[in-house]
């Protein structure tokens, strides 16, 4: 790698650094915000849905959670400490996004493949501008846009609060299809769509670094880098086989798993010995899950596409080595990980 290369892989690498030390410092923030409007803190053990609404306006008035005469309205104290309460989940959700940018910007580096790197940037960019596009994402995200559509919103926690509070007030039927709520057991009075306030805060922090990462000069090291499987397979990286998986995301989660259990070798190419198993493992255990497999993709299908993206060696045309003894490993890693999870609420 040379000394080009390498200053601009710790820049990048540095970017993404600073911008996770941050957001430690935010959490860390956050979980010093006291608890003096949980209903714990409040009254143990309430039942808050046998209240009538008289009575919960009531408890509500009495204990400073919304405050005023004609119109009652949450009170300042009481928004910062439910937004404190959930950005905790949130930032380490933004967190674990920017950690696997890291591994990812990081593995383009070490295949020498910054021409790979920009075009991920760029596809990770549109990705998440897509994201936040929209009128709710743009009241998060942009003061400028805020300021002219509603100046009551001082900030991006208004705007959450102002999105999901008209979806408590309003009938269920007037929620979204894409609506998934989130109640907090400590702070029941009003919902979120944790999901949606995820992805507008991962957009937040991380268009802004993209953005930076782009404006570093790649175009003097990516014909030096650039490789003749760069040529060949010359893709953005996350661009998915869309007859294959459901997402983007699916796919790289099937990527992680070969690539945890060494079924890759060093340039992304199938193992000799192990790939066939982890694959037949991945397969027989979430053929059926439609958030990572299209409906009904054949084991022929699927077969063809190890051997067109991974060059893998396969024989037979219909099946693949057993991999019943990796079922258990594979089953576990997704167990504990993040995106997955995410992907099975969407």
């Amino acid at each position: 790698m040379s000394v080009e290369i390498e200053i601009v892989k710790q820049e990048i690498l540095e970017s993404i650094d600073q911008l996770i030390r941050e957001l430690q410092a935010e959490q860390e923030a956050y979980f010093e915000v006291p608890m003096q409007f949980s209903i714990d803190s409040l009254h143990t053990g309430l039942e808050v849905g046998a209240l009538s609404k008289l009575d919960l306006r009531g408890f509500q008035v009495k204990h400073g959670i919304k405050v005023g005469t004609n119109v009652l309205s949450w009170s300042k104290e009481y928004k910062k400490e439910v937004v404190s309460n959930y950005m905790v989940t949130i930032l380490a959700n933004v967190m674990d996004t920017l950690e696997i940018l890291r591994v990812k910007s990081l593995q383009q580096f070490d295949f020498n493949s910054p021409k790979k790197l920009k075009q991920f940037f760029i596809q990770q960019l549109k990705y998440y501008h897509k994201l936040s596009t929209g009128h709710e994402g743009l009241l998060y995200i942009d003061p400028d846009y805020r300021s002219r559509t509603n100046n009551l919103l001082k900030s991006r926690f208004d705007a959450i609060w102002f999105i999901n509070e008209q979806y408590t007030v309003f009938p269920l039927e007037h929620k979204p299809d894409s609506y998934k709520k989130s109640k907090d057991a400590d702070y029941p009075f009003i919902d979120f769509n944790v999901c949606q306030w995820i992805d507008f805060e991962t957009s937040y922090n991380i268009i802004p670094l993209l953005k930076k990462c782009l404006s570093k000069n790649l175009e003097p090291i990516i014909a030096e880098g650039e490789t003749a499987r760069d040529v060949i397979n010359d893709r953005p990286l996350n661009e998915y086989r869309s007859k294959i998986f459901k997402s983007a995301e699916a796919e790289d989660l099937f990527r992680m798993v070969l690539s945890e259990f060494d079924g890759l070798n060093e340039e992304g190419i199938a193992n000799s010995h192990g790939f066939q198993v982890l694959c037949e493992a991945f397969y027989s255990l979430y053929k059926d899950d439609n958030s990572i497999f299209k409906h009904k993709v054949s084991m022929v299908k699927f077969i063809f596409y190890l051997k067109e993206e991974y060059q893998a060696k396969i024989k037979s045309k219909t099946k693949l080595s057993d991999g019943t003894a990796h079922r258990n490993d594979i089953r576990q890693l997704l167990s504990d990980n993040l995106e997955y999870q995410r992907l099975k609420i969407k």
